[in-house]
């Protein structure tokens, strides 16, 4: 069905990728989009990272607790969120490969609250097709490191993103945004986010819909 299709969206050139490897050829790549909160909190003063999503064993995970341990900061805190941090599994995770100050959130009712905790977002995928919480961490003014196998690595602003299962990298960055951020103007990241605005999304959408039965009446 999709190698026949007139046309295969897909959120990321990671995406494409993959679809491409199927045989589908008339692909074309719209990002999600997202709302632009009207309040965005002051960073924290104590520098705090946080991870937003589900722990299958694709999410990369496993990366971030073994960076946070080998940055093993005294003065900093990984939050971890999400309906399943608080799993026996997620837990088991943090026996064997984390270190330092964790702390575990569980389901997050207010993914909004969420952002305007942290200081800096990582989506460590090792595949993923998007991942919403970047372009959500972004609308917060929050910066995010992104690895290579997230989709929304196509929406990170240059020097933010490192190969999917780096380790070594990842914490590298992670360490840089903590002897930055205090310097950080992370509006930057917020005009970014403004380009994927649902309006902006939605009117993509409707392009192709446009320029697809354009087609199919000539």
């Amino acid at each position: 069905g999709y190698v026949v299709a007139d046309v295969v969206i897909c959120p990321s050139q990671h995406s494409a990728s993959i679809m491409s490897s199927y045989g589908c050829r008339n692909i074309v790549v719209i990002p999600h989009g997202v709302d632009l909160p009207d309040y965005v909190a002051p960073l924290p003063s104590l520098f705090t990272v946080g991870y937003l999503g589900s722990y299958g064993c694709d999410k990369g995970v496993v990366d971030i607790l073994k960076a946070w341990n080998k940055l093993n900061y005294k003065d900093a805190v990984l939050l971890l969120a999400g309906r399943d941090s608080t799993s026996p599994w997620v837990q088991y995770l943090i026996q064997r490969y984390g270190g330092g100050n964790i702390h575990l959130l569980g389901w997050v009712e207010d993914v909004s609250n969420f952002y305007n905790q942290i200081n800096v977002l990582i989506q460590a995928s090792r595949s993923e097709g998007f991942g919403c919480e970047v372009l959500e961490s972004m609308a917060h003014a929050r910066p995010v490191i992104c690895s290579t196998g997230a989709g929304a690595c196509d929406v990170v602003p240059e020097g933010w993103d490192f190969p999917a299962g780096d380790v070594d990298k990842l914490a590298e960055l992670i360490d840089n945004t903590r002897y930055l951020w205090k310097r950080m103007d992370g509006e930057q990241f917020r005009n970014e986010a403004r380009k994927f605005s649902w309006p902006i999304i939605r009117q993509r959408y409707i392009d192709v819909w446009k320029e697809l039965l354009n087609g199919k009446n000539t």
